[in-house]
């Protein structure tokens, strides 16, 4: 009844988020990555790095921009640039997840935080396998990103 209870919850929270919205990306000419990996309520850098390269390769394959280093929270509209954070966390018991993929913008002009893209999973998964799952949906959300990247004719 817990898990249930963790992934309603989980649910009523993010499912709301997802906003998959193509035209809020146009205009912007890069993007830098960013990445957060947690199993089991412990992060695990080695994985972050892998994701983020992954990340980052995919994006260059695509002929996308990718500015190097982490992200900076000033500068991103004069630089047509958006943030793109990949997060992938599941619950104490690693049976759970979530995955989510967002472009956004942060402490810029009048805004305090914008979302421009966002697109995510929730679902279960074998205890330990969490490296696999997020690399996979990792795959995945950025093959979206990169799609709805293209339709606005960069």
């Amino acid at each position: 009844m817990k898990k249930m209870t963790i992934l309603l919850s989980i649910l009523a929270v993010s499912s709301a988020g997802a906003t998959r919205t193509a035209e809020n990306l146009k205009g912007f000419r890069n993007v830098c990555v960013n990445a957060s990996f947690e199993e089991k309520g412990k992060e695990n850098e080695a994985v972050r790095g892998k994701l983020i390269t992954r990340l980052e390769a995919a994006l260059k394959k695509a002929n996308i921009a990718v500015a190097p280093g982490e992200c900076g929270p000033k500068g991103l509209t004069a630089n047509r640039q958006v943030n793109l954070f990949f997060s992938f966390f599941t619950t104490d018991d690693g049976d759970i997840y979530q995955a989510s993929l967002e472009g956004w913008l942060s402490k810029e002009g009048n805004y305090k935080e914008v979302t421009l893209w966002s697109d995510l999973f929730i679902g279960g998964l074998d205890v330990g396998g969490g490296s696999l799952e997020a690399a996979d949906l990792a795959d995945e959300l950025v093959a979206d990103f990169i799609a709805d990247w293209k339709k606005t004719t960069h």
